[in-house]
């Protein structure tokens, strides 16, 4: 224990073993109080359950009287709640301006409250997806259907629901990241290189991956938006949203 009272601890996520945060807690303050403190970082869900290596933390007890010492690594168990997804990243509005929108359909663009796996795989994302015609976006509580989160999350207008499909992806490659950016028909033959450092990224944070293609029209000529994404290790999806005027293969 600290001079100050605190212990240091580490916090898990109890489904995949990532890591969530580290902080230092009060050793005479309850498990409870820790709980809401840990909901601070997890805005896609409550924190049910709190395991150590002996089972659950009783809520109204204090870390002191259960034995947790500096240097413990706890495990959070996540309960979602029903509210609506985030759609979190500022950037993306200039995108929606290219679509027919529901007015109904609210966003939050603030990346700081995306869930930590998400923004950890955002932040490494960014200096590899650098130079491309792409921005990185979140989706909380999407759901297990990655078509209907982005329809949702994008706000799209129903008329534009016929005009969207989706592949599952086993294993994200620099042709399928070229692809989305620039187009099949597109000339060059640097993509495999230049694209293999994001596509790496793709497949060692990211699993059940997909490609979602919005066929939509603007300025009088065929657009190709598409997300290409997959899911982090606490269920958000994490994507590289990108638009392109050549056909991409839909």
């Amino acid at each position: 224990m600290a001079a100050d009272g605190t212990v240091q601890l580490t916090i898990v996520y109890a489904a995949s073993g990532s890591f969530l945060t580290s902080l230092a807690w009060p050793a005479a303050a309850s498990v409870s109080s820790l709980q809401r403190e840990l909901q601070k970082h997890t805005p896609t869900g409550a924190v049910g359950d709190l395991l150590s290596t002996t089972g659950p933390l009783a809520g109204e007890k204090t870390l002191s009287e259960l034995g947790i010492t500096t240097g413990a690594v706890l495990e959070a168990v996540l309960t979602f709640d029903p509210s609506p997804m985030y759609l979190v990243n500022p950037e993306v509005t200039e995108y929606l301006l290219l679509f027919r929108h529901d007015a109904s359909k609210k966003w939050v663009y603030n990346m700081d409250i995306a869930p930590a796996e998400a923004q950890r795989v955002v932040a490494d994302m960014r200096p590899v997806s650098s130079g491309f015609p792409g921005i990185p976006i979140v989706l909380s509580r999407p759901g297990e259907n990655p078509l209907e989160a982005c329809y949702q999350a994008l706000g799209l207008h129903q008329s534009l629901r016929k005009h969207m499909s989706q592949t599952w992806i086993p294993k994200m490659t620099s042709r399928e990241l070229h692809r989305a950016i620039v187009g099949l028909d597109s000339d060059g033959d640097d993509w495999e290189t230049d694209l293999g450092d994001l596509s790496e990224l793709f497949n060692e944070s990211l699993r059940k991956q997909f490609r979602v293609v919005i066929k939509h029209f603007a300025m009088g000529s065929s657009m190709y938006t598409s997300v290409l994404g997959g899911y982090t290790a606490d269920d958000s999806i994490v994507g590289l949203l990108c638009v392109c005027s050549s056909a991409i293969g839909i």
